[in-house]
């Protein structure tokens, strides 16, 4: 189970499969892509890495 942090300015949730076009939007935007240090090409790229993500975090491979 993947748990909620918010305050009143600020919610942490889990991301979801329907968030990737989203990620996909902010992290290939050339604006952010030199702050942020990650970059996807394509929505495939972003679907292929949010699945590692998920399967790494199912499986309690990740870092903590």
């Amino acid at each position: 189970m993947f748990l909620e942090l918010a305050t009143q300015r600020f919610l942490l949730q889990q991301v979801l499969p329907e968030d990737q076009q989203f990620i996909f939007e902010g992290l290939s935007h050339p604006d952010v892509i030199p702050f942020y240090g990650v970059r996807y090409d394509t929505l495939e790229a972003t679907t292929k890495q949010m699945e590692w993500y998920e399967k790494s975090y199912n499986d309690g491979t990740g870092d903590p």
